[in-house]
Parts: C-alpha cells; structure tokens; sequence
C-alpha cells in the first residue's frame, strides 16, 4: 500500500505532466497571425537564400525633371555593378528572412506599372539604392528616387535573379 505522501507526489506530478502538455496547444493570438493579411513572404519562416543572377554590368539612371520642388529632380546617375550588387543582395536577405525596413516596408512587391523592359517573371520586388552608394536601412526616401528590381520565387529557398534599376518620375 503507498503512503499519503507518494499518492501526493504522483498526484502532483501527473498535474505538472498534464499542464505542460495543455500548454503547448496554440493560443488564439497564434492562430491569427496565421489568418492576417500581410504579404505571405512575411509571415514564413526565414528560407535560404540562393541567387540565381547577380548585377554583371553598371547601370545608368537617366535625369528625371519631376517639377518643383527642384529637390525632385535629379541628374543623371550611374550605378557601379558593386552597388547594385550591394543594394540587390539586402533587398533579397531581408525579403528571405521575412523582413522589411522603412515606412514603405522596402523590399515590397513591385506592381509591374509601369512594365519594365528588363527580363524578368510575374513575381517581382523593390528596393531602394542610395545615390551615396550606402546601404538603404530605413530611412527617409524622399531623396531616394532610384530602386533595383528583383525576381523571387519561394519554394525550399528563396530564389532571386536581379533584374535591373529604375528611377521613380514624377508623383501621380
């Protein structure tokens, strides 16, 4: 026969054992995360990054007159292949990890208007690249008209392939 004191302890034990299991069911919170409406690449998991085609050439943004304020308009502007190797590849790591930076939520899904001439699929992201040829983290981009353009596709990994540069013209 078992004494007072183990019949306590077993009883205890099977309470903690079935509330540790109780607690590993989703709470609701959890389970609408699931049902939201962000952009799917933000609610999965981080994927592996692989890229399918890197910047091979510089690239040359044209004047664009946007019309006062003449802080709208800017000069011409050539890209170095390492530039739009450096912008491209943070836009791909954070789309990857499920991540965005910036009151835009750069990289986002670019609309396809208007179409570019590049060679690239449906599925497309942008992302700005900075005149001063620093890393775009977050920051204001009103003096930041230029973006490199990327194709993705999801599956085991994320696979992006770059696919040019554009200049934003004039608002509306």
């Amino acid at each position: 026969m078992r004494s007072p004191t183990s019949l306590i302890a077993c009883v205890l034990l099977a309470g903690a054992s079935f509330t540790s299991t109780a607690w590993a069911y989703p709470t609701i919170a959890e389970r609408q995360s699931v049902n939201s409406t962000e952009p799917i690449f933000q609610i999965l998991a981080s994927l592996p990054l692989k890229v399918g085609k890197d910047p091979a050439t510089p690239s040359t943004c044209p004047a664009s007159n946007n019309g006062p304020p003449a802080a709208r308009n800017y000069a011409e502007h050539t890209y170095t292949t390492n530039q739009l190797k450096k912008a491209f590849l943070e836009g791909a790591k954070l789309a990857a990890a499920g991540k965005t930076v910036g009151a835009n939520n750069y990289p986002h899904n670019y609309g396809r208007n208007p179409p570019m001439p590049f060679d690239c699929g449906a599925s497309q992201m942008e992302f700005p690249i900075q005149l001063d040829a620093q890393v775009y983290d977050g920051g204001d981009i009103g003096g930041v008209p230029d973006r490199v353009l990327f194709e993705y596709s999801e599956g085991k990994e994320f696979l992006v392939k770059f696919c040019g540069v554009m200049r934003h013209g004039p608002p509306g």
